[in-house]
């Protein structure tokens, strides 16, 4: 096994960047959102914006190094402010290395020759990418992508796409639960990448770091939501309209809902905004069947079976249960004239749950009924 060896890390210096291959050039915002049950729900429902970061190029500037040997030499940047602590799988969304020459500074990067590893502020040593033997005469500028798949190839190509994976695995996963401000590395928030030339006279002797960045993920609180929609009547269903979510509560009746929830970032060295995209819609509501005694519906639990009474149906019908937060857990078909129902529950956490007797196209209402599993 060949031993690394290192240099005294150089003095720590860090910038926004300027463009870099496959990144974004400066913060790029990225959402999503999502409600659990979108089409006719029988209860309120959650819009919650989720995921939502912005990607923050942060790239040292004690480069272009030294010529790399045995002995490893270092480029540096800083964390960020904004960063979770601990951090999770946003956190980290591409780490962008170039051997390559720049104006003025000849350097050739090698797989046969050059090993680089990352140093977190934590103190977590992993290796990007170890020694290829048949790689001699190519580009050396890899991103390391979050989810990248493809490793960088042992044949004599150019390391210069966008998807990279680490050699110690998928780069999102490889600082979960760390602190980025920690300064187990350094001064706060050290981030320390390490070039070393394993072979001198073999396929370059002139390796150095010109070119190191990262994109974090910054999760900002001074993020601000704003939820819109092409109908007056759909935004009155929403709780809120400013907030990262939003309780939709359905009206009775037939409806189509567009949401479009807009964050904007401005904070943290990130100023972006970025949209997405929710829709609800019933065009065939169920309601509840017509009954001229309420009281007689009546739901009995005894172990996992549970039997319905109700009063007779001149409709083919359902019955649906529904947790407290408004999911269904089960579903029945209650054939026409019928008034009662013996049925086996699908396995059920204990809890109080709601029945609902629907049928379709009536407007008539009765009583929904609560019960407990224990």
């Amino acid at each position: 096994m060949k031993k690394l060896l290192v240099l005294p890390v150089l003095l720590l210096v860090a910038f926004f960047s300027n463009a870099q291959p496959c990144q974004q050039s400066s913060c790029n915002l990225v959402i999503s959102a999502h409600i659990d049950q979108d089409s006719c729900p029988l209860s309120p429902q959650m819009l919650i914006t989720t995921n939502a970061y912005g990607i923050l190029p942060v790239c040292a500037t004690n480069v272009p190094t030294a010529v790399a040997t045995v002995n490893a030499v270092t480029a540096t940047l800083v964390s960020p402010p904004c960063l979770n602590s601990p951090m999770n799988a946003q956190s980290i969304r591409a780490v962008y290395v170039s051997l390559d020459t720049i104006p003025g500074m000849d350097s050739h990067g090698c797989g046969a020759d050059n090993e680089i590893y990352l140093r977190s502020p934590q103190g977590t040593m992993h290796r990007l990418a170890g020694i290829r033997m048949f790689n001699q005469v190519n580009k050396y500028k890899p991103t390391f992508s979050a989810d990248g798949t493809s490793t960088v190839s042992p044949n004599n190509v150019s390391y210069n796409l966008c998807n990279y994976m680490p050699d110690d695995g998928m780069l999102q996963n490889l600082f979960i639960a760390e602190n980025p401000s920690s300064t187990n590395n350094g001064p706060a928030g050290t981030w320390t990448l390490y070039l070393t030339d394993l072979d001198q006279g073999l396929c370059t002797d002139t390796s150095r770091i010109t070119e190191f960045c990262i994109y974090f993920g910054v999760q900002s609180s001074s993020f601000t939501y704003s939820w819109s929609s092409d109908s007056a009547n759909c935004l009155s269903y929403l709780s809120s309209l400013n907030s990262s979510s939003a309780t939709f509560t359905p009206p009775s009746g037939a409806y189509d809902c567009n949401y479009t929830v807009t964050v904007t970032a401005n904070g943290c060295g990130c100023v972006d905004s970025a949209s997405t995209n929710i829709h609800v819609f019933c065009s065939n509501p169920l309601s509840v069947p017509s009954v001229n005694n309420p009281d007689a519906f009546h739901v009995a639990v005894y172990n996992s079976e549970i039997t319905f009474t109700y009063p007779s149906l001149t409709f083919p019908s359902e019955m649906i249960i529904n947790n407290m937060d408004g999911r269904e857990v089960a579903k029945y078909q209650l054939p026409q004239g019928s008034n009662m129902q013996h049925l086996k529950l699908p396995e059920m956490a204990k809890g109080i749950y709601v029945a609902r007797l629907l049928t379709p196209g009536s407007q008539l209402q009765t009583s929904n009924v609560k019960f407990a599993v224990e």
